[in-house]
């Protein structure tokens, strides 16, 4: 009894090995549906299409012959023209889309270096620059050889000037302080500045900047004149004209002593300005002193809200001539 049931055993157990079963994947596109259907204790074989596309004869189809197998929907074992072209066009495109990035890639790379040679060639600048400039007293960017304020078109500068005499051994002598011992007349005074502002002056107009001549009088009152830009101008070494954008001329003569004389109607006083003598007003006015025109400057001074001694000081600043129309007496 033992015996006959161990081979009944023996007939019906079956051989692990003798119960493999081989798949092939037949004639169909092996796809990723395809591929997930069989299992994956059964070895697969390759179909006879599938043979076609084992370019490295392996037995197997790796991820390009798979993506090939996967194009060849009809079986045919190869491809068909309209796919070789499809494929050629992502190829191109893929080409095309990559020369590109080079070109993009290449052109940041000279920016970076054009942005580092400016940002050298600026260090060197600065380091040039700081060398022949300092900073004044006034806060301003000076050049350490001249003392002159470097400055851009939109830059103004406003130059002194006064009535001064100049003696016979070249000394510059200011009215408004030396009034007591210097002869101020119009035959022996004039508007001046020095030499060296002189040159400032003509230098500036010429690089186009903004230039204004001011002049203070004995009372603190400031005037101040547009020379430059100027409309036209003729520079010559000794002297000089130009017209401002009024039209209004204004003559620069070097004298002796290293001073420069200024005339002209650009820096004459209008009608009702203050003056000092007659060459201070412009032509067809005289400088004289009207006891209604400082009775009125007087009165505005006491209508004013302030301390009785500014109103004192005030009246005292309207005491002074001014450039008035000639009196015509009657015959």
């Amino acid at each position: 009894m033992h015996t006959i049931d161990n081979e009944n055993r023996n007939s019906n157990s079956t051989d692990p090995a003798s119960a493999t079963t081989s798949v092939t994947d037949g004639d169909a596109p092996i796809t990723s549906e395809n591929e997930n259907k069989v299992s994956s204790r059964f070895p697969r074989k390759l179909s006879s299409v599938s043979k076609m596309y084992d370019i490295d004869g392996d037995g197997e189809l790796d991820a390009a012959e798979r993506a090939m197998r996967a194009m060849d929907c009809s079986n045919r074992g190869f491809l068909t023209n309209d796919k070789i072209y499809s494929l050629m066009q992502e190829q191109l495109e893929t080409r095309k889309q990559l020369v590109r990035i080079k070109g993009i890639v290449f052109g940041l790379l000279a920016l970076v270096v054009i942005l580092a040679i400016s940002n050298l060639g600026t260090s060197f600048a600065a380091a040039s620059l700081a060398k022949d400039t300092t900073i004044s007293s006034n806060a301003e960017l000076t050049d350490k050889h001249t003392n002159e304020a470097l400055s851009t078109q939109a830059s103004t500068d406003s130059i002194a000037f006064d009535r001064a005499t100049v003696t016979t051994d070249g000394r510059r002598l200011r009215c408004n302080v030396n009034d007591n011992d210097v002869d101020c007349s119009v035959s022996s005074s004039f508007r001046s500045i020095n030499k060296k502002m002189c040159d400032k002056m003509i230098r500036k107009c010429k690089r186009g900047n903004t230039v204004n001549l001011s002049r203070t009088w004995k009372n603190g009152e400031t005037t101040s004149f547009n020379i430059c830009p100027f409309h036209e101008g003729d520079f010559r070494k000794f002297d000089s004209r130009l017209l401002n954008n009024e039209k209004q001329e204004l003559i620069v003569e070097e004298v002796d002593g290293g001073h420069c004389k200024l005339s002209g109607d650009a820096i004459a006083q209008t009608l009702g300005d203050i003056c000092e003598i007659g060459d201070d007003c412009a032509d067809g006015l005289e400088c004289r002193k009207d006891d209604d025109v400082v009775a009125e400057c007087q009165k505005r001074c006491s209508m004013r809200r302030w301390a009785p001694h500014m109103v004192i000081e005030c009246k005292n600043d309207c005491d002074y001539p001014s450039c008035l129309s000639y009196v015509v007496e009657s015959v």
